[in-house]
Formats: structure tokens, sequence, C-alpha cells
């Protein structure tokens, strides 16, 4: 049985990079209040943002203080994607790097579901520290592939700002794992993101990197 991250040893660590989160604005999927999931649905330009969402995404990111040098890292899901050009756009960034780290939690079977309903059985399950089936993607897994990614940017930047526009299921696990907590059972320790909320992860990383 894999070792939840409450089981593993648990090392501070000061990274080397500053590390900000972003979720996407308002998206069309938010609206409908359906799950979408599924990389072939999440990456369709229908499904991105709204009117609204632009306008959440806008705002944000010329209040974020984000530097031109930023770099900016973005889940391939159009809500997120457009989210993340948007804001390199507003900032001054070079460029946005897709990594499909950052993808929303995959919801299988419960795609194009009534979100609401469908995201509390699965939450529930969660924090229970049950597995739901159905091929949804454990949290844990969730939050480890986004530290893959940022064990990777660790390698090759010093020094550097970093953005990591994404979704909520996906930078709730990676905040609360950044603590050190196990991001199912402990889902609830860090409030969830709002749509193009930013914030800064602390210096310290409460979780091994991979």
């Amino acid at each position: 049985m894999p070792m939840s991250v409450n089981a593993m040893p648990k090392p501070a660590c000061n990274v080397r990079n500053t590390y900000y989160v972003m979720r996407h604005g308002q998206s069309i999927a938010n609206v409908q209040g359906i799950v979408l999931s599924w990389p072939e649905h999440g990456v369709r330009p229908g499904y991105g943002l709204t009117a609204h969402g632009r306008q959440q995404v806008e705002q944000a990111a010329q209040v974020s203080g984000l530097p031109a040098s930023t770099l900016v890292y973005s889940s391939d899901f159009a809500r997120a994607y457009q989210t993340a050009m948007m804001t390199q756009h507003i900032i001054g960034a070079e460029a946005v790097t897709v990594a499909p780290e950052l993808r929303e939690r995959y919801f299988g079977e419960l795609e194009f579901a009534e979100a609401k309903t469908a995201y509390q059985g699965v939450w529930r399950a969660d924090t229970s520290g049950q597995a739901y089936g159905h091929g949804v993607e454990p949290l844990s897994q969730v939050a480890a592939r986004v530290m893959r990614l940022i064990q990777s940017i660790e390698q090759h930047y010093t020094g550097k700002t970093v953005l990591l526009v994404s979704h909520g299921d996906t930078l709730q696990a990676l905040q609360v794992a950044w603590q050190g907590h196990d991001p199912a059972r402990d889902y609830y320790t860090v409030p969830p993101l709002a749509n193009a909320q930013i914030v800064k992860l602390p210096s310290v990383c409460q979780a091994p990197l991979p």
C-alpha cells in the first residue's frame, strides 16, 4: 500500500524559487455546473473562460505585483491556459509553458455529472480516508504530479518567481501537501481558492520533493 503524505518523512526544505499558484477564472463549465476533467474535453476552447472569468483574471493579474520575469506554467485545459495567457500578457512575462502535471484532477466516470453533488461525494470519501472509485484520481497522486513539476523547476532555476496556473482540486492538493499534510484527509486545512485567486506558497516546503 502506498504511504500517505502523513506517513512519509517530512524534512522541511527551503525552495530555491518563489512560487505562486493561481486558479483559473470563471469557466463555462463552472457556469454550466458540470464536472469537466477529461483532457480531451478540457482542452476544447468552447470550455474556456466566460466574459466574467476574463474580467476576474484581468483584475487579479493587474494587482498581482508579479514581475515580468515570472515563469508562467499552466495546465493545458482551456480555462487554465486562457487564464495563463491573459496573465502573462498583463504582467509582461515572456511566455507560458504548458505542463500536463497541472491538469484538473481526473474525475473518471463523473465526467459531465452535476458538479456540486459529484464533488461533495468525492470530498466526503477523501476526508474519510476512503477511495471513491469510479476512476477518480486520488488526491495523493494529484499532489505528487505537481510536486514532480516543482522538483523539475527547482533543478533548472534559482531565484525565479514562478506562477502555476491550474484548477481548484489540483491546487488544493498541492497547498495541503506543501504544508506537510495529507491532501485527502486534511483537504479542508487550507481555504479553497476562488476563481482567478493568486496565492503565494510558503518559502519552506514541508513535503518531501520527489
